[in-house]
């Protein structure tokens, strides 16, 4: 019997140092049909060259080369030309277990789930860190998977350490442009499956470079970060995920009105201060922390920030 063919979608920009070892753990999975797509998107660097060589070394392997759009553009790019059963997404300077791919279509195929999630670490150039991951493999519906996505908890929006049926993309596509972009689509993917399966097994190693786009504060980041969770609170309907989801929008927003120190357009500061205060009455009755944060937001700054 045939095994399914899982496209690796590899989004790629000034990334040679690290795009080796992220290749290399492609290649050598004990899943072996792979269809690795490598994304080069405009890079500068001898990243291209890279990719060249494991093309010509490995057949599974296709090199696509287009102008720089960002990281949701070639990975929009990258399901466009994709020709497999299901979906994967690896940034490349992160690498896998060998058994990666392996156990996330047996957990996949063997719950008759739609989309296979695996546990992940964060690894520093010093440290490594391992954040919350499920107590054991659970099987979740369409609607317990919603309610974990909106406690933000050990189910992440990350679309990495995941592996997608491509029916569940269908027409969804990552938001050009913006980071933050996992946040964005994350509830719309869930909406589209049936069943969900999570295991807390660590096969996916996510590398923290400082200089990474999310880790730099800037204006962007912010909005970008407010208006995926903003997104997400329009689409879900049940006040119990809202609630949770709401404390996320609330969060960003209080960064931008009164912690960040970017410079924002009035446009832009307008939309968050509107937010704000339309949500006044649920963001106070959400707990003491954010009924602080609305009703005294000098004081919970100080107390955030330890009296600064």
């Amino acid at each position: 019997m045939k095994k399914s063919c899982i496209s690796v979608i590899i989004p790629i920009y000034n990334m040679s140092v690290w795009l080796d070892r992220c290749i290399q753990s492609i290649i050598h999975q004990t899943y072996k049909n792979l269809e690795i797509l490598l994304i080069n998107d405009g890079s500068t660097d001898n990243s291209k060259d890279i990719c060249e060589r494991y093309q010509k070394l490995d057949s599974r392997v296709i090199l696509y080369n287009k102008e720089n759009g960002g990281l949701s553009d070639a990975r929009n790019f990258g399901i466009e030309q994709s020709k497999g059963e299901y979906l994967a997404f690896v940034d490349s300077d992160d690498w896998v277990e060998e058994d990666f791919f392996q156990k996330l279509i047996d957990h996949l195929e063997g719950e008759g789930a739609d989309i296979a999630c695996v546990g992940f670490d964060y690894i520093y150039d010093n440290k490594r860190e391992v954040p919350a991951q499920p107590m054991k493999t659970i099987k979740m519906n369409q609607k317990q998977c919603m309610r974990q996505l909106c406690r933000n908890k050990w189910f992440t929006s990350y679309v990495w350490n995941k592996l997608y049926r491509r029916r569940v993309f269908g027409k969804i596509r990552f938001p050009f442009g913006e980071n933050y972009e996992d946040i964005a689509i994350m509830h719309e993917l869930i909406m589209r499956a049936n069943y969900i399966v999570c295991s807390d097994e660590i096969l996916y190693h996510y590398f923290m470079r400082p200089e990474s786009i999310v880790h730099v504060k800037s204006a962007k980041n912010e909005m970008d970060n407010f208006r995926a969770y903003l997104k997400r609170l329009r689409a879900v309907d049940e006040w119990r995920w809202k609630r949770n989801v709401l404390k996320c929008c609330a969060g960003a927003a209080f960064q931008i009105l009164f912690l960040s120190e970017n410079q924002f357009e009035e446009t832009e500061y307008e939309e968050v201060l509107c937010f704000w205060k339309s949500n006044a009455a649920a963001i106070r009755f959400l707990g003491i922390k954010y009924g602080l944060m609305y009703t005294f937001p000098g004081i919970y700054k100080k107390c955030l920030c330890g009296g600064n």
